[in-house]
């Protein structure tokens, strides 16, 4: 009983991250606002089940100029951004990156808008998987807050597939309070 309820949970994280991408796919035909209000009203089910979530979009770096906000009213709305020894930084030049567009709630991943997940240890190849197969795919390991709690993990969901991927859903997966709530359900 208990794997099957194991079973059951992990099916129903990977199904509803799996559907936002299935939402965000019509995201071109609704404004920021509108959108917006949906997430805060319409995705309750989602927040339940995934707690904080978001998208990445696949930029390439020949667009990156075109993405980033440079101070003025001709760029983009973020810096892209990864991690280095002395903290955040613009992000080395590299052939893509998959920064934060979205999360929700606001700085609900722990991460800026713009960050490059892909930048993450153990990311790229989560991200080749979910090219390669569609995912969902287990990505970089994360700690808590807390230095006594278990690690968690990304876990990510394709948007697009195939030469028409263009990035992912992403939330954050703690192992331990899935089988917390297996455990009630078995």
């Amino acid at each position: 009983a208990l794997a099957r309820a194991v079973e059951r949970e992990m099916g129903l994280f990977a199904g509803v991250l799996s559907s936002l991408g299935e939402l965000h796919t019509l995201s071109d035909a609704v404004s920021e606002e509108a959108f917006a209000e949906f997430a805060g009203k319409g995705l309750l089910h989602q927040k339940a089940i995934l707690g904080p979530f978001g998208f990445a979009q696949r930029i390439p770096d020949d667009l990156r100029a075109a993405v980033e906000f440079d101070g003025d009213d001709s760029g983009g709305r973020f810096k892209i951004t990864e991690w280095t020894l002395s903290g955040l930084a613009p992000a080395g030049r590299r052939d893509e990156y998959y920064p934060l567009t979205y999360q929700s709630p606001e700085n609900g991943l722990g991460l800026p808008l713009g960050f490059d997940l892909g930048s993450l240890p153990g990311q790229r190849e989560a991200i080749e998987r979910l090219r390669a197969g569609g995912g969902p795919a287990l990505g970089a390991s994360i700690r808590s807050p807390d230095p006594d709690a278990p690690s968690g993990f990304f876990i990510l969901a394709s948007i697009g597939a195939g030469s028409e991927f263009r990035g992912f859903t992403v939330a954050r997966l703690w192992p331990q309070a899935l089988l917390e709530r297996a455990l009630r359900q078995a």
